[in-house]
């Protein structure tokens, strides 16, 4: 493990599953992102019109140089990565790391049925669909659930899974909490509906509401920013998780959500193994 490094880039990655037109399932669409940039006088905002094409070291290091003006090679600068995608399986069902093993040796397809077929195979069945403590928590969705509306997530983690374990830089990520140091590059399951709802106190994801709201935390973006969330809901949840991954990292909460995390029964019984949604303190009320 690198010695623990503060975060001054936060990347909010919004997940998609969708594969593109023609592809016949063997590319996905590419991934929003956003990006906060601190620095000692300010927190500014950077969004791409380009979508990132993997979840790959190599390509957010290009993105970053290229539209952040962020050196990604400086390696005193700790990079915190929300990705909108599951981290993580239920206690009962295998290990999510003997699970990356299935897959790593499938053919790489993207879409609705390869992720439905892949999840069931880890089950063995339909009769019980386990979930996570904290998903139960966060009133989240499983990835092993296939009813419509629910299924989203189920295909875009399928797809960030496979981009993880075919990333040749896959050893540089740090995965919270299975780490509890930060390295270079640490990556976090954030959910955008529970940022909107916890930090920004918007029921509904109302993008129009959201350059507002930037402005009460004073972050600094450009009109053309504006422009893009506003148009975009899967940027705009690009943007709210980045921006999320600052303000909890700025209460102290993004490493450690709750004092004594790492040595409570939730982590010692369930989220040691099955990982955890940044930024989650307690079970979300109804």
């Amino acid at each position: 493990m690198h010695q623990q490094l503060d975060f001054h880039v936060f990347v909010g990655i919004d997940q998609t599953g969708a594969v593109l037109p023609g592809s016949n399932g063997l590319r996905a669409r590419p991934l929003p992102w956003a990006a906060v940039i601190v620095d000692r006088q300010s927190a500014r905002l950077s969004t791409s019109s380009q979508g990132l094409e993997r979840l790959h070291l190599d390509v957010i290091d290009t993105a970053l140089r290229s539209q952040s003006r962020v050196e990604a090679d400086e390696a005193n600068i700790g990079i915190a990565v929300l990705v909108d995608a599951v981290l993580g399986l239920p206690r009962m069902s295998v290990l999510w790391s003997e699970a990356l093993a299935r897959l790593a040796p499938l053919p790489r397809r993207f879409g609705r049925q390869p992720a439905a077929a892949f999840f069931s195979s880890l089950l063995g069945g339909k009769e019980l669909i386990p979930t996570r403590l904290c998903e139960q928590w966060a009133r989240a969705n499983s990835v092993f659930r296939e009813l419509p509306y629910q299924k989203n997530i189920q295909t875009g983690t399928f797809r960030v899974w496979q981009d993880l374990i075919s990333d040749p830089r896959r050893e540089e990520w740090a995965i919270w909490p299975y780490s509890r140091q930060s390295q270079r590059y640490t990556l976090f399951e954030g959910y955008p509906s529970l940022m909107w709802r916890q930090l920004a106190r918007q029921w509904v994801r109302d993008r129009s509401r959201l350059a507002g709201w930037l402005f009460e935390q004073k972050i600094e973006f450009t009109s053309e920013d504006e422009s893009r969330f506003s148009a975009s809901a899967d940027l705009a949840d690009a943007v709210m998780l980045a921006v999320s991954g600052w303000i909890l990292h700025r209460r102290g909460i993004l490493i450690e959500p709750f004092p004594g995390f790492f040595e409570s029964a939730t982590f010692s019984d369930r989220a040691s193994v099955e990982g955890w949604i940044a930024g989650l303190q307690g079970p979300v009320a109804n």
